[in-house]
């Protein structure tokens, strides 16, 4: 970008250059001057045409006239300061040429250096039109929202000009047999990031239509509108991604995946189908959502359930089958699949939310609820107003931001990583001061790991659950408690003078708030246990160290003294990968119980062959 600005600015220094040149030898400076004011004069007569036809008229007509009247003061005394020193004209023109020739070579045969000189040009014509309708907005008395429109309109016709001109331009003056690139020569498409410039141009072209559809804009300008900025930003974005090194690895697995099918495709038509049906993988997210929108639409004939939810919900779903493209780096695979559970876990969470959504409850007005009706109609309110909220406002997202769901997966699956390394390195610090205290000398820690953060987002999805629920009926406790005191008088008959109605809605408000206080810091005591809990394996012993903050306790297991071991789980932890571990040792102490093993299946292999080879050994 940098580049071509700067060939631009000489370009156009050399074309003044010349021109002053060549009036100096005809001695008519002021003509020259008077046809460079005129050429730069024609953008501000072209900016200004709309006001004509309002009431500004005269207004208008004097500030094109004051417009041009310092445009040409400007270029005539520029002139002649330059025409004292023809050796410095010459220079210009000398220094100028090249740069202006390599411009040319570059926007004949370049597309990208000619899109970049297209975004060179509306740039300066976008600050240059800012400025003078800076001029009409306190000259003239414009509005903003008039200058705004102004804006986008000239901003949309100066992109399509420009582009038109520039890509004639290269046609007609190119200088290679073909224009910009072969578009049979993937290598060269791939290099220059075409493929994933479109991808991201139609990324943001479905945002920006949905942007302005927020403001109720017509269709047509809502079309088109969105072409430009959409082109612009694609740009900087491809850019950027190929600064930051992002574009090759993407660039690497489409490359893969295109030799594949390639390959494939090769075998198909020699009669071999295996490498053809092993593709078919790539398409399990589409098959899966086509499955699961098939099923949920049958259901939701029954529940009445809108289309929009029934695509939301098969979207998430269909998010979860994208393990086979984030999750297949052997490097670091037991990362990725505490991301990739960590991503399930969320997703099925929103999942159950949209359920919501399928619930229709019709409130009914009891003058009298009874006593259980002091505990259901709260539920029920919330359960109507969480039904409305997805109605009013989720389901009423534009269909196409839904699509970007995967996407997001995928982004939220990335930064789990990171998290989780982070973890992973915190878990080696930790393993170290234990070998340390342990007066262990050798290194050979075949795992070590932090205690399974599931349990504590399963306990914490119950207490935010639980608080919810609290706080829904903290005024259906009142109103009980205030009805029972009513009902049976107990103010009356023990004469309790502070058993009043505020006073008992008071009392079950603080005790409701100290309930969720002491569920908040059982949560912080639980996430920093788990933290600090750790489960290793050495080549001889098991060691387990249960760090509760308040209390401590570390157990040493030989693996020589394990009689046997039970994995326990349940259907989510089989889901993801966690359970309990029960050792049975020779002392006959009982089942030493340890909760929380992550990746216990692969924990569950590597003690077992080390006991294995431990009872060899004796």
């Amino acid at each position: 970008m940098k580049k071509i600005a700067l060939l631009l600015i000489s370009f156009i220094k050399n074309f003044f250059y010349k021109g002053l040149f060549d009036s100096l030898k005809k001695r008519n400076l002021w003509l020259f001057s008077l046809k460079i004011s005129f050429f730069i004069f024609i953008p501000d007569v072209v900016i200004l045409i709309p006001f004509f036809f309002g009431r500004s008229v005269i207004a208008t007509l004097l500030l094109l006239i004051t417009l041009f009247a310092v445009k040409y003061l400007l270029v005539f005394f520029t002139s002649i300061r330059l025409s004292k020193s023809p050796e410095k004209i010459n220079n210009g023109i000398i220094k100028t040429s090249l740069p202006k020739s390599d411009l040319i070579s570059l926007i004949s045969n370049d597309i990208f250096s000619n899109i970049t000189f297209n975004l060179c040009v509306i740039f300066l014509f976008f600050i240059y039109h800012i400025i003078i309708l800076s001029f009409a907005f306190f000259v003239l008395s414009v509005g903003i929202k008039t200058i705004i429109i102004n804006l986008i309109l000239y901003f949309i016709a100066a992109f399509l000009f420009v582009n038109l001109f520039s890509l004639s331009f290269s046609i007609i003056n190119q200088k290679r047999k073909r224009v910009v690139l072969k578009l049979n020569d993937f290598k060269e498409i791939r290099s220059n990031g075409v493929i994933f410039y479109f991808i991201i141009f139609a990324l943001l072209y479905l945002a920006f239509f949905y942007i302005f559809g927020l403001f109720k804009i017509n269709i047509f300008f809502r079309s088109v509108a969105p072409i430009p900025f959409s082109a612009v930003c694609a740009y900087f974005i491809n850019k950027a991604l190929i600064k930051l090194k992002i574009l090759n690895y993407l660039d690497f697995h489409l490359a893969k995946l295109l030799k594949n099918i390639q390959s494939a495709l090769k075998d198909f038509f020699s009669g071999d189908y295996k490498r053809l049906v092993s593709l078919l993988k790539y398409a399990a997210p589409l098959a899966v959502f086509l499955t699961v929108y098939a099923i949920f639409s049958i259901a939701g004939y029954f529940f009445k359930s809108p289309v929009k939810l029934i695509f939301l919900q098969s979207i998430i779903i269909a998010s979860l089958s994208l393990k086979i493209f984030l999750v297949k780096d052997s490097y670091n695979l037991g990362t990725q699949k505490k991301a990739f559970n960590f991503n399930v876990y969320i997703y099925l969470i929103m999942f159950i939310f949209t359920i919501f959504g399928m619930i229709r409850i019709e409130p009914k007005i009891v003058d009298k609820p009874d006593i259980i009706g002091f505990f259901v109609f709260p539920i029920r309110d919330a359960v109507i107003a969480v039904s409305d909220f997805i109605n009013n406002y989720i389901l009423k997202i534009n269909i196409f931001i839904y699509l970007l769901i995967p996407v997001f997966f995928a982004l939220f699956f990335k930064l789990n990583c990171f998290l989780i390394r982070l973890l992973e390195i915190i878990d080696f610090k930790v393993d170290e001061v234990l070998k340390r205290r342990l007066q262990r000398s050798d290194s050979n820690i075949l795992f070590g790991d932090s205690m399974s953060f599931f349990y504590f987002l399963f306990n914490l999805t119950l207490s935010i659950a639980i608080i919810f629920l609290i706080k829904i009926e903290s005024k259906a406790l009142s109103d009980f408690f205030i009805y029972l005191a009513s009902t049976f008088q107990i103010s009356e008959i023990f004469n309790f003078k502070f058993l009043t109605d505020e006073n008992i809605a008071l009392f079950v408000n603080t005790a409701i708030n100290v309930v969720i206080g002491l569920i908040l810091v059982r949560l912080l005591m639980q996430f920093i246990s788990t933290l600090l809990s750790h489960f290793i394996l050495f080549s001889d012993e098991l060691v387990y160290l249960e760090n509760k903050l308040y209390s401590r306790s570390l157990i040493r297991i030989p693996l020589t003294k394990i009689n046997y071991i039970i994995i326990k789980q349940n259907f989510i932890e089989r889901l993801f990968d966690i359970g309990a571990i029960y050792i049975e040792t020779q002392d006959k102490n009982g089942l030493i119980k340890i909760n929380g093993i992550p990746s216990i299946k692969e924990k569950n292999i590597l003690i077992m062959e080390k006991i294995k080879i431990g009872l060899q050994k004796t």
